[in-house]
C-alpha cells in the first residue's frame, strides 16, 4: 500500500546528472539539451554519452559542450564500465557524474518544466526514497508540445517491497513510460554494464531499485514527454504485443533468479506476474487487438498464456499463497 507524505519543502538547490545516449539521432538531441538545461530550481549537469556515430551526432555533441560549461561529453572508462573498443557507455557516465541525483534520459525524450526539481524536492526530504517518477505525455515535435500537468502534487511513498508486490500484480510499471531521477550513490549500487535505456530495461532497472530503497510516484504529475513520432526509437519488437508480453516475461523471471529471489513471498509474487502477464495476453487476444496484419498473433498469444499460467502454477508457494492467489484472480 502507499503511504501519504508532505509535499515537498522548498530548500537549496539540489544537484541532478542527466545522462543521455545519444544513439545515432542527431535530430533529437538539441531538443532534448533544451527541455533539461531550461530546468529550474536544480543545479544540472548533462552527461552526453556519443558512439562515435556518423549522422552529424558527434558534431552535434562537441558543439553543445563547448557553448555550455554544464555539458559533458562522457570519455569511455576502458575497464569495466566501457566496451572492449572503448564506446563510452552508460556505466562511464554513471561513474563521472558529480549530482546528488541522476536520470537515465531517452534522447527522444523531454523534461516536462519543473520536473527535476519536483523529483529532487521528493528526495531530499525522504531519506528512505531512492527512486521519484510521475506521468508521461506524448508529444510529435518540439513546436507542439502539449501542456503537461506540473502543479504540486502530495507524493505517493511506497515501502519497496509493496512497490514490488503491486508491479507484479500488473506485471507493469504502472505508467506509459517511466523515466525515474534516483539517487546516484543507488544507481551506483546496481552496476552493470548499461549501453541503452529501453522500457524493458526500465522495469528491470526499477525493481532492483525497489529491493534497496523505497519509491515515491507523482500522481496526476506529467515528468517527461515521450515522443510518439513514427521514426521514434521503440522497444524491439513493439509492434507485436506477444514479443512485448515475452519482453516483460523475461525480465520478470531474470530478475527473480537474481535480486527478487530472497524476498519474501516470492515465488507468489514470480506466480502473480506470471498470471497477470497471462490474463493481459488472454484479453489482447479477445479484443482483436493481437490479430496482426497476416492473422498470426491470436494462438500466439493463448499459447503464451497457457505457459504462463502452467508456470505459475508450478512455482513452489504454499496453501496460504495458493489461496490469495485463486482469491486475486476470482476479483480481477
Amino acid at each position: 500500500m502507499s503511504i501519504a507524505a508532505n509535499s515537498p519543502e522548498v530548500g537549496a538547490p539540489s544537484t541532478v546528472s542527466v545522462v543521455i545516449a545519444c544513439d545515432r539521432r542527431a535530430r533529437s538531441i538539441p531538443g532534448c539539451l533544451d527541455s533539461v538545461l531550461s530546468q529550474e530550481g536544480v543545479a544540472v549537469e548533462v552527461l552526453l554519452i556519443d558512439d562515435g556515430s556518423n549522422d552529424w551526432t558527434s558534431a552535434i555533441v562537441a558543439a553543445a559542450a563547448r557553448t555550455d560549461a554544464r555539458v559533458r561529453i562522457v570519455a569511455s572508462g576502458n575497464g569495466d564500465g566501457g566496451t572492449a573498443g572503448g564506446t563510452p557507455t552508460i556505466a562511464d557516465a554513471l561513474a563521472s557524474a558529480s549530482g546528488e541525483y541522476t536520470m537515465l534520459l531517452n534522447v527522444d525524450d523531454r523534461l516536462a518544466p519543473g520536473a527535476l526539481a519536483r523529483a529532487a524536492g521528493v528526495l531530499s526530504l525522504h531519506p528512505s526514497v531512492g527512486m521519484v517518477y510521475g506521468g508521461s505525455l506524448p508529444f510529435y515535435s518540439d513546436d507542439a508540445m502539449p501542456r503537461a500537468r506540473t502543479e504540486t502534487a502530495v507524493p505517493e511513498l511506497w515501502q519497496g517491497s509493496d512497490w514490488i508486490a503491486e508491479r507484479c500484480r500488473t506485471a507493469s510499471m504502472g505508467v506509459a513510460s517511466a523515466r525515474v531521477v534516483v539517487r546516484t550513490s543507488l544507481e551506483r549500487e546496481l552496476g552493470g554494464n548499461r549501453t541503452a535505456l529501453s522500457p524493458d530495461e526500465a522495469l528491470a532497472r526499477c525493481l532492483r531499485l525497489a529491493t534497496r530503497a523505497d519509491i515515491a510516484f507523482l500522481r496526476g504529475v506529467d515528468q517527461t514527454y515521450v515522443v510518439a513520432a513514427p521514426n521514434a526509437l521503440a522497444r524491439p519488437g513493439s509492434a507485436s504485443p506477444i514479443e512485448d508480453l515475452r519482453l516483460r516475461k523475461a525480465t520478470y523471471d531474470a530478475w527473480f533468479s537474481v535480486d527478487g529471489r530472497d524476498l519474501p513471498g516470492a515465488p507468489c509474487l514470480h506466480a502473480m506476474a506470471h498470471r497477470a502477464l497471462a490474463r493481459e495476453a488472454l484479453s489482447v487476444a479477445g479484443s482483436g487487438n493481437g490479430s496482426g496484419r497476416n492473422g498470426g498473433w491470436i494462438d500466439e498469444l493463448e499459447v503464451f498464456a497457457s505457459l504462463a499460467y502452467a508456470e505459475a502454477g508450478a512455482l513452489p508457494f504454499g496453501r496460504r499463497c495458493r489461496q490469495n492467489l485463486s482469491r486475486f484472480m476470482r476479483d480481477h
